[in-house]
């Protein structure tokens, strides 16, 4: 998921806008946001902003920031991680009407960022919230399986055959097959191709708040 908005002004007028978070990527996208035009302040909700980014840690949700700014009808682009989609999901209910994955490639997603902040899309809340759910239930029965089980889908992705899989593993067709079985089991699929595809579209970990390259490159700084 690289963004997904729902309705929100397709203009805005002075371009003051609201950024919150403390970590590395949130001040890269003030930077960013400021060179790309808008005036960017901290997060203190006052006077009349025309939109708000928000780049909440771990621990953060930001949700009392977009529920008050929700009564202004803004477009209010909340960058976070899919693996905590609990916090995603918080910042929708709240008020939030685009997310944006961290996942992404910087120049990515500070792209999905603008649009979110520009852009005029039929997607409704609800509509977000439910991907949103079905991303944390995918996660879960990704969660599910165990190390083993986990290869055996990385190679599966890679175009392997169970018979490649024993062979570079030393283990018989047999065990890599029942490998397979059970991890169809755990994710509610009945293919590989399902298994898969569905894998794909979990993150496997938490990723770093700033790419190691814009750390070296000094990008944004």
């Amino acid at each position: 998921m690289g963004v997904a908005t729902v309705d929100a002004p397709s203009t805005v007028a002075a371009r003051e806008l609201v950024v919150g978070g403390s970590g590395d990527l949130a001040v890269a996208l003030f930077a960013a946001l400021s060179a790309s035009g808008y005036h960017c302040r901290r997060a203190r909700v006052d006077g009349t902003p025309t939109g708000a980014v928000f780049v909440p840690a771990a621990d953060e949700t930001f949700a009392a920031h977009i529920a008050a700014l929700a009564p202004l009808d803004l477009p209010v682009v909340v960058v976070g991680h899919l693996r905590r989609a609990g916090n995603l999901i918080t910042a929708v209910t709240a008020g939030a009407t685009a997310v944006v994955d961290t996942g992404l490639p910087f120049t990515t997603l500070l792209a999905a960022v603008l649009a979110g902040l520009t852009r005029r899309t039929p997607t409704g809340r609800h509509a977000l919230l439910a991907a949103l759910e079905q991303r944390r239930r995918e996660i879960a029965l990704v969660d599910r399986l165990t190390p083993r089980e986990r290869e055996v889908l990385t190679a599966l992705g890679e175009g392997l055959t169970a018979t490649d899989i024993a062979g570079a593993d030393r283990v018989s067709v047999a065990t890599v097959r029942s490998h397979i079985r059970a991890l169809l089991r755990k994710l509610g699929v009945t293919s590989q191709l399902s298994a898969v595809a569905l894998a794909r579209r979990v993150p496997a970990q938490v990723a770093p708040e700033l790419p190691e390259q814009i750390r070296r490159s000094g990008q944004f700084w």
